[in-house]
């Protein structure tokens, strides 16, 4: 459930309260705030917070005073038991799609909110990038399958794509500019700081776990593209909790430490092997999020912007196929691993 606040003029309280409740919102309540001002109350389920935002922002976004914020809420007392009215048809209404009635999403706020807020590039996000590489370094030359997941889950590079993929569905430059100077920073802090590491370590390609990561197949692209829907449907849908196991599945870390590692140690073939992984899962995963922003119907308010959304969803699809299509002939080519005691 969500709370949704608003601030409005008292003299157009009594109307927002009745345009509310004729809409469906039975549980909306307003308080004043001083001799101008009311707070306006709504409980809402997660999937009716995005039409209930557009309606309030279509009335009153004119008004100085309007304001509006989305709370969640943890429980509710008392319990509600909805009880199946007899002769009811359990079937969805006409005209209702599938995915409207069975995979409920949160609002289009609360998920730009969500990614916008996790792409600002700080020291902060080039310290976590830097430390996850060094837990994925010791877990490479340890040779530990389980350090270097923990690497996975601590890299903070999959929201980035994920807002990415979100800027393009939404055709908002802004935020498709923030997520990929993050990205690129966070890539870019991964490989120096992992050759860093390979200049002193002077990595063995041979190692198993830098040797899994140079060899690309076509199960990685498969594995980054449902990888990246499940991303985009667990965000959607608030499931913050699938998020770990889409970030193992990902694995955008390792690879570019394998590549930093080899780039250091004077490995060049090896390193461009495990580049190519990790383009392998970046596209994969920038694909199916834009496909599945699409399929979950996250589209601008007004209409003016959604026509200029569709146009980036569909030249960001093309391009991201293109590249999907480029990268499966440069597996295609590489197919056969290298071996591990070959020189630069």
């Amino acid at each position: 459930m969500r709370l949704v606040e608003m601030t409005l003029p008292r003299d157009v309280c009594d109307f927002a309260l009745q345009t509310l409740r004729d809409a469906g919102f039975k549980d909306a309540f307003a308080a004043p705030l001083d001799h101008q001002l009311a707070l306006v109350r709504v409980v809402a389920s997660p999937e009716a917070v995005e039409p209930l935002l557009e309606m309030i922002n279509r009335n009153y976004e004119a008004l100085p005073e309007f304001r509006a914020w989305v709370l969640e809420v943890e429980a509710v007392l008392p319990r509600e038991e909805e009880e199946p009215k007899a002769g009811a048809d359990p079937r969805p209404e006409p005209g209702r799609r599938f995915w409207d009635s069975r995979l409920l999403r949160i609002s289009r706020e609360e998920l730009y909110t969500d990614v916008s807020q996790a792409t600002v590039p700080n020291l902060a996000y080039v310290v976590l990038v830097v430390l996850s590489v060094v837990v994925a370094t010791v877990g490479m030359v340890r040779g530990s399958q389980v350090v270097v997941l923990g690497a996975m889950v601590i890299a903070p590079l999959l929201s980035p794509n994920v807002a990415l993929a979100m800027a393009t569905t939404l055709g908002d430059g802004a935020l498709a500019l923030s997520a990929v100077s993050s990205l690129a920073i966070g890539t870019a802090a991964a490989v120096a700081s992992a050759a860093a590491f390979g200049l002193f370590l002077q990595a063995d390609p041979g190692l198993p776990e830098i040797a899994s990561r140079t060899y690309v197949t076509l199960s990685d692209v498969v594995l980054a593209l449902a990888s990246g829907a499940a991303g985009a449907l667990a965000m959607t849908t608030g499931m913050a909790s699938a998020l770990v196991g889409v970030m193992v599945a990902v694995a955008l870390l390792p690879p570019l430490t394998a590549c930093g590692l080899l780039l250091g140690s004077g490995h060049t073939a090896h390193a461009w092997r495990a580049a190519l992984l990790f383009c392998a899962n970046l596209i994969g995963i920038n694909l199916s999020c834009v496909l599945c922003f699409w399929v979950m119907g996250i589209r601008p308010s007004l209409w003016w912007e959604q026509e200029k959304a569709r146009n980036a969803r569909i030249w960001a699809a093309l391009v991201w196929a293109a590249l999907m299509v480029l990268l499966l002939v440069l597996i295609w080519h590489t197919k056969t691993p290298l071996p591990a005691e070959e020189a630069p």
